[in-house]
C-alpha cells in the first residue's frame, strides 16, 4: 500500500474579530484514524474546509507529501471532503 502524509501547520482563522483557530498543525498518514474533539462551534467543519482549501484564511501551510498546495480540492485525487449536512437535493415523489 502506498502511504501519503497530510500535513496542515500554522492555521489560523477568526470570525468577526473572534480568534477561533490559532497555530493549529496536523499531520496524519494513510491508514490512521484521526479523531477532532470539541464543541459545537469550536471550528473542527472550519479545519477541514481550510485544509481541503474551500475556506480562505489569513495563514495556512497545507502539504501532501511534503508538496504545497494552496488549494487542495483543484487537484485531481488529492483530498477529498464528504460534508456533514446533505449535499444532494431531495427527489420527489
Amino acid at each position: 500500500m502506498l502511504e501519503n502524509r497530510l500535513e496542515a501547520d500554522s492555521i489560523l482563522y477568526s470570525v468577526a474579530g473572534r480568534q477561533l483557530l490559532t497555530d493549529v498543525y496536523l499531520s496524519c498518514k494513510t491508514g490512521e484514524i484521526v479523531g477532532l474533539l470539541g464543541r459545537n462551534g469550536c471550528g473542527k467543519t472550519t479545519l477541514l474546509k481550510i485544509i481541503f482549501g474551500t475556506i480562505a484564511t489569513a495563514n495556512k501551510h497545507i502539504r501532501v507529501n511534503g508538496q504545497m498546495y494552496e488549494t487542495p480540492y483543484l487537484h485531481r485525487n488529492l483530498l477529498a471532503y464528504l460534508p456533514q449536512h446533505d449535499f444532494l437535493p431531495k427527489t420527489s415523489g
